[in-house]
């Protein structure tokens, strides 16, 4: 709701319906795999605002020595 507003909410939650029903549909081999495929995937944003961010922490290192 915070990042995209207040009709994304029933969006979200069709979305949990659905991966639930999934999940337990499927077999339980295929879901763990799926489930650290996800968990990796979230390494790509957390890589890129690292680098993205790397500037500003040279900048405030190089402050906080003078």
């Amino acid at each position: 709701v915070y990042l995209f507003g207040k009709k994304s909410e029933k969006i979200y939650a069709a979305i949990a319906v659905i991966f639930t029903f999934l999940g337990s549909c499927l077999s339980n081999d295929l879901v763990w795999e799926l489930t650290d495929m996800f968990n990796q995937l979230m390494v790509l944003p957390n890589a890129i605002a690292l680098i993205a961010l790397s500037g500003l922490v040279v900048a405030s290192a190089k402050n906080k020595d003078k």
